[in-house]
C-alpha cells in the first residue's frame, strides 16, 4: 500500500514512479508466493486468513452503522450525512 501511495502521490512527494511500481510488483509477487506456500503446506491457515479478512471488512462496514458514526470516504475523512453539520 505504501508503494501504491508513493506512485499516486509521486509528483507531490518527489517519488520515482518506476521505483514505486517496482516496489508494488515485488510486494505482489511476495504475497502470491506466501499464499501459494501456505496453501500447499497449511490450507487451514489460509482459510483462517481469509476469514480474518472477511471479518475485518464486515466490521468496517457494520460498525459505523451500529455506532451512529458517519462512514469514512476513501481518504479516511468522515462523510457528512444529509442534514449533518459536520465540516468536510
Amino acid at each position: 500500500m505504501v508503494c501504491a501511495g508513493a506512485f499516486r502521490l509521486a509528483s507531490r512527494i518527489g517519488a520515482n514512479r518506476a521505483l514505486a511500481v517496482t516496489g508494488c510488483a515485488a510486494c505482489l509477487a511476495a504475497l502470491v508466493a506466501l499464499l501459494g506456500h501456505t496453501a500447499a503446506n497449511d490450507p487451514k491457515a489460509l482459510a483462517i486468513f481469509g476469514g480474518m479478512l472477511v471479518a475485518a471488512y464486515l466490521f468496517e462496514t457494520i460498525f459505523p452503522k451500529l455506532s451512529g458514526r458517519p462512514p469514512r470516504d476513501r481518504r479516511g475523512k468522515r462523510k457528512a450525512r444529509s442534514g449533518s453539520t459536520l465540516a468536510p
